[in-house]
């Protein structure tokens, strides 16, 4: 038994929200009537999820003797599919 340390970082773009002085459907492309608002606690919750999960396999990769991750030893990082 031993412990793993990976560690993972995001540039996050900012959460926007419509008002309503933009019909649904005419944002694309442009931040007018767009305002700003936070990240749900979902939200939060995946990007969490996401990161700690890249940050694992990462340090995976580095104590296999593949330096996949995936443990087949063939250095492709994805399970093979025989």
């Amino acid at each position: 038994m031993g412990w793993a340390y990976g560690r993972a970082s995001a540039s996050l773009v900012q959460p926007m929200v419509r008002t309503k002085a933009v019909p649904s459907g005419d944002c694309h492309g442009t931040d007018r009537g767009m305002e700003k608002r936070g990240l749900r606690d979902s939200e939060i919750e995946t990007i969490d999820a996401g990161l700690t999960s890249f940050a694992f396999r990462s340090a995976a990769a580095k104590a296999q003797p593949g330096g996949d991750g995936d443990g087949d030893g063939d250095g492709d990082g994805a399970r093979s599919r025989l």
